[in-house]
């Protein structure tokens, strides 16, 4: 790489089908275009904290640059906010002078979106035993399929996917009396989700839905922004701004709450406030 490129960084790990830690690193920072995305290590941690993460940032940019790492030309790492990725990020700016540590917005947004999915257990029945109904049970798939020829089945929200959650209740508001019809019609004596559903449904559900819809799903909007590939910075630091201004006009108490658990995680986000500023800048 040549010593004139700039560099972002992004570690993350996650367990793998064996139990064993993967730590995974990235990155290039250009001008007028997205810079390339490629995989530096593919390390394999027997144990995971700061130094472990540490050891692979160095091992990462000792590949990169085996002559000499040029550490002024890492600008931007990227984690995940879990207190021991905050710690190597401190020790590893003592390194790498001109090096940003920000913690990922998308994930702050999700994390935001957890406080939605928290503050409403009866929603989260629903949605969680909604989709258990078709299992293993293709007749009443053909009776949906029958009584709504254009809605899809109820999606079934993960919870390591950002947004599913929303998604999957601002699927039943919008399809909210049809949903109603049709699972009414099952036998609740065939299955302990289709009596749990139909106990479910009701004036109190339907607002609450509603509620959701009208001023949280904006966040699954701003997630997919995030997420999307070449993004710019304005761009990004934009989205997070326009997501904070929206729910701050919200009213209630769920609305307090989500409030400030996004203040939380922007306070805590170590880099967040210079890229804004890095940001207002460019901008």
């Amino acid at each position: 790489m040549s010593e004139k490129n700039k560099i972002w960084v992004s570690i993350d790990e996650t367990s793998d089908v064996d139990g064993r830690f993967i730590a995974n690193v990235v990155g290039t920072l250009k001008r007028e275009q997205p810079g390339e995305i490629f995989l530096l290590p593919f390390e394999v941690l027997e144990r995971v904290n700061n130094s472990s993460i540490a050891v692979v940032f160095e091992n990462a940019m000792n590949l990169l640059w085996p002559d000499k790492v040029e550490r002024e030309n890492v600008l931007i790492f990227v984690s995940h906010a879990a207190p021991y990725m905050i710690t190597a990020a401190k020790a590893l700016q003592l390194l790498y002078p001109k090096m940003i540590h920000v913690t990922c917005l998308a994930h702050a947004l999700h994390i935001v979106a957890g406080e939605v999915h928290g503050s409403y257990p009866e929603v989260d029945k629903l949605t969680a035993n909604g989709k258990k109904i078709f299992i293993k049970s293709p007749l009443r798939v053909q009776k949906f399929n029958e009584e709504a020829t254009t809605t899809s089945l109820p999606p079934q929200p993960i919870v390591t996917r950002w947004g599913t959650w929303l998604d999957a209740a601002n699927y039943y508001c919008t399809n909210y009396s049809l949903i109603e019809k049709i699972f009414s019609k099952f036998d609740s004596k065939d299955s302990s989700s289709i009596k749990s559903v139909q106990e479910l449904f009701s004036v109190t559900m339907s607002r609450n839905l509603a509620y959701i819809k009208a001023n949280f799903c904006g966040i699954l909007k701003s997630n997919t922004r995030l997420d999307t590939v070449g993004i710019q910075l304005c761009d990004a630091i934009n989205t997070v701004k326009q997501t904070e201004s929206e729910l701050s006009r919200v009213q209630g108490e769920v609305a307090t709450k989500v409030n400030a658990k996004l203040q939380s995680v922007l306070e805590r986000n170590p880099g967040y406030s210079t890229l804004c500023k890095v940001s207002d800048i460019l901008c």
